[in-house]
């Protein structure tokens, strides 16, 4: 079984495309994931964060200034 929480968020992460950055973080925080890192905004403008759920698996939230795809 490999070592996810110690395994550098760049290598494996699960990735979602959210309205609200913080308000998703918050709420896998509140279910018991942990905040890697900051909430960061790029030259971009893009909103990236990652998120470690309980067994240590990246996941990253983040809202793109220009959306790649619509989610409607």
């Amino acid at each position: 079984m490999p070592d996810y929480a110690a395994m550098n968020n760049h290598e494996l992460h699960i990735a979602f495309m959210v309205d609200d950055v913080k308000q998703w973080c918050d709420r896998l925080i509140a279910a018991g994931g942990k905040l890697d890192g900051e909430i960061v905004t790029t030259g971009e403008g893009d909103e990236i964060a990652i998120v470690r759920d309980p067994w240590g698996i990246p996941i990253q939230i983040l809202k793109r200034a220009k959306p790649m795809f619509s989610h409607n």
